[in-house]
């Protein structure tokens, strides 16, 4: 896939198109129970894919399809292996068609995206933003609560905004209380990750437990991250309740 310059213009928009639909056909985040078997699809690909879809370079006129594609390779990439520049590039486009649901998707994935490579301020910064194009838009109500639950998560790491952390987690179970039984779960995951991060160990059992219980339970598939996320919180309340071995939160990476 080099000498791009070299390939007529109707036969690289051509095999943008494809390659969109490729990665479309394979869109999945790591909560899906196709999630290995479409990452695989995606990894054989994925120099071509960046190759094709990545190194546009005039960002005026991008379609919704180029934005879509962007956007689930980014996803894959973020639950994968992060890759910033991806995930840079992804919003960039996003902010060329003016789209606000796009934007916000962008940067969440951007914002999450350096969380899992632990930097951690630069995804305070573009959660925030995210934040505001996110308040005023009920259509994208479970993009909000990832970004909250990014937030929550960032901040009880980094000791910043308890107040607000703990608004952010009762504002979820508040809106998610005649729901299934999801997104409370993660909002109590988050919970008990601020009570840890505070070595409050007694509350953030409290909340870690019910939360463990209800993702083992809501999540159908056994690959599934917050499948196994479940099941490392509750082998962490059997250490603690038995063994009274506490590991400590500054040891240990910040959960998905």
């Amino acid at each position: 896939m080099v000498h791009q310059k070299r390939i007529p213009e109707y036969i690289r928009r051509a095999l943008r198109s494809a390659f969109c639909n490729y990665v479309l056909d394979h869109a999945c985040r790591y909560r899906d129970s196709t999630f290995k078997a479409n990452a695989e699809a995606l990894a054989r690909e994925d120099i071509n894919i960046q190759s094709i879809l990545v190194s546009v370079t005039d960002y005026t006129g991008s379609n919704d399809q180029l934005v879509r594609a962007l956007l689930a390779f980014s996803w894959y990439r973020r639950d994968t292996m992060p890759l910033i520049a991806v995930a840079e590039h992804t919003l960039k486009v996003a902010r060329a068609t003016g789209n606000e649901r796009y934007i916000a998707e962008a940067l969440l994935c951007l914002g999450s995206s350096y969380s899992e490579i632990d930097n951690h301020i630069e995804a305070k910064h573009v959660l925030e933003e995210c934040t505001q194009l996110l308040v005023d838009d009920p259509s994208s109500q479970q993009l909000g609560f990832e970004c909250a639950l990014g937030r929550a998560h960032i901040g009880s790491y980094l000791h910043s905004g308890r107040e607000e952390i703990e608004a952010l987690i009762d504002g979820i179970l508040a809106d998610t209380k005649d729901s299934d039984t999801y997104w409370p779960a993660r909002a109590l995951d988050a919970l008990g990750w601020l009570y840890w991060c505070y070595e409050e160990f007694d509350q953030a059992l409290g909340a870690f437990v019910p939360g463990a219980d209800m993702l083992l339970l809501t999540v159908a598939s056994t690959d599934s991250a917050d499948r196994c996320r479940g099941n490392e919180v509750s082998i962490w309340v059997l250490n603690f309740t038995t063994l009274l071995i506490v590991p400590s939160p500054t040891h240990r990476s910040l959960p998905k």
